[in-house]
């Protein structure tokens, strides 16, 4: 019983001391005829803010429009660097907008938290 309990507390303490951040992909509604806009989220849901410099190498693909006819790169444009949109205007219809990022490797010692 003692075993299990401090096991218990052992993964308690564990999960609460990593923090992922998250990716996620914000997009509002697009009429035909428009440039569709998107923003790639990267940090704390739901606070969209910039994408560090030494965190751009994980984004190494481009965020992608899904279409009937194929997928096409967007484009980052926008004040901030996690603001794209489409090359030209969409035509009326459903769409993906995707994102996709390298998976790392964090490590924390006595200087803090690196990509390592």
């Amino acid at each position: 019983m003692k075993k299990t309990a401090l096991f218990t507390l052992a993964a308690l303490l564990c999960s609460t001391a990593a923090h992922a951040h998250r990716v996620w992909v914000e997009s509002a509604h697009t009429h035909g005829g428009e440039i569709l806009k998107a923003e790639l989220g990267y940090g704390e849901f739901p606070d969209m803010e910039p994408i560090a410099k030494d965190r751009l190498h994980i984004f190494r693909k481009p965020m992608q429009l899904v279409t009937e006819k194929g997928k096409e790169d967007l484009v980052q444009k926008g004040q901030h660097n996690y603001q794209y949109q489409s090359k030209k205007p969409v035509k009326e219809g459903s769409y993906l907008v995707t994102a996709e990022y390298q998976p790392t490797f964090w490590s924390k010692n006595k200087a803090g938290w690196k990509q390592a």
